[in-house]
């Protein structure tokens, strides 16, 4: 992108083709449903950053999920060992009866 000028409320700029889909909301101007803009025409940059956000907040929130599937599942290994001694335990304390 190029800014080649200033206007009252914004800029004017240049944009390569890819650039124009990738603002778009596609990830190439190869992409399935992709039509080139005609001159004139309008890309809602906001709702792009709006779906960017949205997808951030929502890596954010699996990345703490796996944090806590990470927990659940060492108090769980934890759990499956300390039963498993205490079979043992048992198992041994009750061929020691016999």
């Amino acid at each position: 992108m190029i800014i080649l000028g200033e206007t009252k409320d914004g800029y004017i700029i240049s944009l390569t083709s890819e650039e124009v889909a990738q603002l778009s909301g596609y990830s190439s101007r190869y992409s399935t449903g992709y039509t080139k803009p005609i001159i004139g025409s309008s890309i809602n940059i906001s709702e792009l950053i709006s779906r960017i956000n949205s997808v951030e907040k929502l890596r954010d929130s699996l990345l703490n999920l796996k944090d806590k599937i990470h927990s659940i599942n060492n108090s769980v290994t934890k759990g499956i060992n300390l039963f498993s001694d205490i079979t043992e335990i048992a198992k041994n304390d009750n061929s020691n009866k016999v």
